[in-house]
Formats: C-alpha cells, structure tokens, sequence
C-alpha cells in the first residue's frame, strides 16, 4: 500500500566519521515514517579508506538500495557537499532533511516536522531544538535571529511554542525543496560556516518563513565548548563578513565595516588568547596568522575553498 505522506530525502554530509554517521543512520532506521516516501542520501567528503569501507559494510548490512553512498574525490566543504546533494535527491521529493551526521533524532521527528509544514504552506525552513548529547539539560540552538541595528549580532531565543525567526542552526535543517531549487541553492562562495545563515535570510526576504519548532528535540554530539581549528577559525572570520556583505541592508554596511576591524576583530583575538591561556597552553601565533589571513581575505573579497598552509589542514 502506498503511503499518502509526502516523499521526504533525507541528505547527510560526512568525512572520517563513520561511527557517528552510523549511529545517526540508525535512528533514522527508526523514524516513524513509511520506508516507501522516504530516500536516505549519504555524500562523502574524500573520507579516509578505512572510513569509507566501514561505512560501505554497515549500509550493505540495510536493506539493498534503501541508501544511497555518493563518495566523492576531494573534500568540497559542508555547504558546497550539501548544495551537490541536495540537487541530486529525487525530483519528487516535496521536502529535503538535511543533517549533520552527529545527529541523533527521536522516532517522532520527521512526522511532526512534516505536519507543521503541510499546516503551514508558507514556512520554508523548520529547526528543531538541539541539545548537547553530552549535556541532554543544556541547549545548544534554538531560534536564532541577526540584528542589523548591531552589525549583525547574532543572539538566540528559546520558546515552547514554534517561533518565527531569522535563521536556524544547520545541523538538522527541514526545507521545502522547491524553495530551495528556486533560490539556487546554497551559496558555494561561503564553502563552509554560515551557509546555512545566508540560505535562511535569503528565504525569509522571498516572503517565506523560517520557524523554530520546539516540540522535536534531537541530540547532537558535539563539545560544550566547540570544536576548534584552524579550517574553523579561518572560515568563522572570513564567512561572518562575508554573510553580512551578501545579506545586510545597505545603511547597516556602513556601520559594519569598522565595527568588524575595530570591534569584533580584536575581540575574537582576546578569546582566542583567553582560551590559550584557560588551556594553560603557549601563545599559538598561528591562530593569529590565521585570523588576519581570513580578515584579509575578507577584505579582499576572497570566497570559497582556501587551503590553510603550514599545518596540512583543508
């Protein structure tokens, strides 16, 4: 019997974290959701063999053809991946999920999120609640909003009842597929950080709405503290300037571009020595370097994929 449900892909971006995305597919083996209006779609970022074969293993071990594994050859970043698969899902697809592979989702999940957006035609982009999996009482995102009035500060709102807002976290992110074919995607100039800001405000300016839905709780496992590199750090500073370029009213512009090199900039270099020093670790001048590398960079208006030298990293 065919379910009367709408056809939902389920898209999931990886790179050496097969246990993870293993555990998130198997909460998704558990979904209350007709197997039949449902494709899982797997991208890999150029994962290492090992991790590739270990995967491959557990998704033969599902029923054959239920999930599809693109391996590609190099490493496109989380929002150049996600753009890729997204346009390859199934044309009859009438909403996209899109996760990040440390997700767990509860049974419920993709039902309530369906519901809401079929009694809401006009919503586009639906987030949940993320919690901390290691900290299930604290919260990590919730509805998020940008205001313009402070050179796009960023601050978040928790609610109990589905919230309007200007854009949500993008590790678990349930979109309409044809809004997003219609605005083109995700913007590949951002290659990773911030893309999911940038698609969010460019749905709300279109007419449609991005909501925070409270009732579906999932869990995502990642540190209290955030995960710190180099590739991050790069990406933090040049992409916040680059969402702002892209997104912000015109008269909002002129008040960012100093607040950016007077104000936010030397801030995030006070953190970072902060968090050196709490870490009782010596001075890492190449964080510096990185940080005036992607300032620079945001100045000039460098976007896209950058290969960060000295260490290797991607």
């Amino acid at each position: 019997m065919t379910s009367s449900l709408p056809f939902v892909s389920i898209v999931i971006v990886t790179r050496d974290n097969e246990q993870d995305t293993i555990d998130c597919l198997n909460s998704l083996l558990n979904l209350d959701y007709p197997v039949d209006s449902i494709e899982i779609v797997i991208w890999d970022n150029n994962s290492t063999a090992k991790s590739k074969d270990r995967l491959r293993s557990s998704i033969d071990q599902i029923q054959p053809g239920f999930i599809k594994l693109i391996e590609h050859h190099e490493n496109l970043g989380v929002y150049t991946s996600r753009d890729e698969v997204f346009h390859r899902t199934r044309d009859d697809a009438k909403y996209i999920l899109s996760l990040d592979d440390d997700v767990i989702l509860p049974p419920s999940s993709l039902r309530a999120f369906v519901a809401f957006a079929q009694e809401h035609p006009n919503v586009a982009v639906i987030g949940p609640r993320v919690m901390y999996a290691d900290y299930p009482d604290q919260v990590q995102s919730s509805a998020r909003f940008v205001d313009w009035r402070w050179a796009g500060r960023f601050s978040m709102r928790d609610s109990n009842i589905p919230l309007d807002c200007d854009w949500v976290i993008g590790c678990c992110m349930f979109v309409r597929r044809d809004i997003f074919i219609a605005l083109g995607g995700f913007d590949r100039d951002f290659y990773t950080s911030q893309g999911e800001v940038d698609f969010c405000l460019r749905v709300v300016r279109s007419g449609s709405r991005v909501v925070y839905l409270p009732t579906v709780v999932i869990k995502h496992r990642v540190d209290l503290e955030g995960t710190q590199t180099c590739e991050r750090l790069y990406y933090l500073v040049r992409n916040k300037f680059l969402m702002f370029k892209k997104n912000a009213p015109t008269l909002a512009k002129v008040s960012y571009y100093p607040f950016y090199y007077t104000l936010w900039l030397p801030r995030l270099i006070l953190v970072q020595i902060r968090r050196q020093m709490a870490n009782s670790r010596k001075m890492d001048l190449n964080e510096l370097r990185i940080i005036a590398i992607a300032a620079w960079h945001a100045l000039s208006g460098k976007t896209g994929r950058y290969d960060l030298d000295n260490n290797g990293e991607r």
